[in-house]
């Protein structure tokens, strides 16, 4: 391995086509001779720098190539090299940028690696009654259209809330696009506080599917996860100094601000997180009448609304690069 570190390292600081006459290559290749492994990983690592400068370009300023490389880094965040981009790009590139900028770099390379545009938060919980969740049988046509009605039919209705899950779908319908959804709570909470937290750090942007019962405190010891979640997003924004509207985004599976839960039945608590969701311009669900087209209505609601939200992080991420 330290043979392949050092080939990086060479990659990183020469161009591509003068590392093999380098004599720092020269004295490098002659303590591997006949090491296969030597030569097979300096070709890789040629390959990927020759696709880094083509990113990279000759001439450009400190700005426009730290945009190059963070493209580049989002573009091939899915592909198998893509820690080998970010080591040449690193270790190559870095000096060039003021400290402002490095640290934007980091910053952005550490998003885009997590993988995670989004960060959909959801309420499992309902009230008391028997039967399954209320959101699935008042959303059934708008599932059965996103999930498919055998899924609808199948599924556990009961535990699972196939809103959300439905909301989820179209949003990963961009292909490039990818979130964080966890319908999986765990018996120990400490554990899935910690997945949360660490999910959401990761994510560029916060949705929140908004249920009146969010607003219901559980029985202790469990927590209310949507609040926390909500809390965790807010300071998250502030430490990256955005606004809430710049990464919160909610979705109300109610009809109306009407009928969303009023500020005095809510728990002291919880009235900031209830004035930040009514304040907003968020979609309402209303699905009534209850019809094919006003289903259409309601997925092109999504797409319309929440999608470019995800789409216009991703740009947001490029275009702020410090000048």
């Amino acid at each position: 391995m330290a043979a392949r570190d050092d080939l990086i390292d060479l990659y990183a600081r020469l161009p591509a086509r003068d590392v093999l006459a380098s004599p720092e290559f020269r004295a490098l290749a002659g303590r591997h001779v006949g090491d296969t492994a030597f030569e097979a990983d300096r070709s890789e690592i040629e390959i990927a720098k020759i696709a880094v400068e083509t990113y990279m370009l000759p001439g450009m300023t400190a700005a426009k190539e730290l945009r190059a490389a963070l493209t580049m880094l989002l573009d091939y965040r899915e592909d198998v090299k893509h820690r080998l981009y970010y080591q040449l790009i690193s270790r190559g590139y870095y000096d060039h940028w003021s400290i402002d900028q490095q640290a934007y770099f980091e910053y952005g390379a550490k998003k885009i690696e997590a993988g995670l545009d989004f960060f959909l938060s959801f309420t499992q919980r309902y009230p008391i009654a028997p039967g399954e969740n209320p959101v699935n049988l008042r959303y059934r046509l708008l599932i059965a259209r996103v999930l498919g009605d055998p899924e609808y039919q199948q599924a556990d209705r009961y535990k699972r809330n196939l809103l959300a899950e439905s909301v989820y779908k179209l949003l990963k319908e961009q292909g490039y696009v990818d979130g964080f959804f966890f319908p999986d709570i765990q018996y120990n909470n400490s554990d899935t506080l910690a997945k949360l937290d660490e999910a959401a750090q990761g994510a560029l942007v916060f949705i929140q599917l908004v249920q009146n019962v969010m607003f219901d405190a559980p029985q202790q010891p469990t927590p209310n996860y949507c609040w926390l979640e909500f809390q965790r997003a807010l300071q998250l924004a502030a430490a990256e100094k955005k606004t809430p509207e710049d990464r919160l985004k909610f979705i109300v599976a109610e009809r109306n601000r009407q009928t969303l839960i009023p500020s005095v039945r809510v728990p002291a608590d919880y009235k900031s997180w209830h004035a930040h969701i009514s304040g907003r311009d968020a979609p309402y669900l209303d699905l009534e009448p209850a019809t094919d087209v006003r289903v259409e209505e309601l997925v092109g609601l999504i797409r319309d609304k929440i999608t470019p939200y995800v789409e216009g992080a991703l740009i947001q991420l490029l275009e702020g690069v410090p000048e």
